[in-house]
């Protein structure tokens, strides 16, 4: 399971396997103090469909036809630098990512007073360092939007582009382990690791 935390949020992303079509099965759970953000009882059931049966207690399932395109846009995105999304086709989750960057992506209309000697002199130095790493540091932010598809709840009959999301500001070292954690699970999927649902 690949594990990205901020605070006392957390979000989980599983490849359990691939169904009989060898689609890509995942469970994606968004947590808070390692409990379920998602009330069980407003997800879609599990005798909805045979889908549906195998859907884990306060997750979501999401599947997908393209081999490993999850991890290949979130790797895309760090070494770039730009911004990159993934959907999946079923039942619709979307994961976007945004290097360097802090939700609401625009500029702040907060004026700066004051600032310190020290802390000039530190991002000073923090400027010099990224030079001379090439433009990238560990600790440079990321942010990470992942957005369930509103088709994931009970009532609802289809996909409609809505749905709650989960906002997550990381560092680009603990985003690269996410992705590193993530290919593992897809490691396991090709060595015939299978989820017949």
């Amino acid at each position: 399971m690949a594990i990205l935390s901020s605070g006392s949020f957390r979000l989980e992303i599983r490849m359990t396997g691939r169904d009989v079509e060898d689609w890509i099965r995942y469970e994606i759970f968004f947590r808070y103090k390692g409990k379920s953000i998602f009330d069980d009882r407003i997800l879609k059931f599990r005798d909805f469909s045979r889908h549906w049966n195998t859907r884990p207690f306060g997750g979501i399932l999401g599947e997908d036809c393209d081999e490993d395109e999850l991890i290949k846009k979130m790797q895309k995105a760090l070494d770039t630098g730009e911004p990159q999304y993934f959907e999946a086709l079923d039942p619709g989750f979307l994961v976007a990512v945004y290097p360097d960057k802090f939700f609401p992506f625009i500029p702040s209309n907060r004026i700066k007073v004051y600032q310190s000697d020290e802390l000039r002199q530190q991002q000073m130095d923090n400027e010099l360092v990224r030079e001379l790493a090439g433009g990238n540091l560990p600790e440079d932010p990321v942010t990470i939007i992942v957005r369930v598809d509103s088709f994931n709840f009970c009532d609802e009959i289809a996909y409609s582009g809505n749905g709650p999301a989960i906002i997550l500001t990381s560092t680009r070292y603990k985003i690269q382990q996410f992705i590193d954690a993530l290919q593992l699970e897809y490691e396991a999927t090709k060595c015939g690791k299978r989820n017949p649902g």
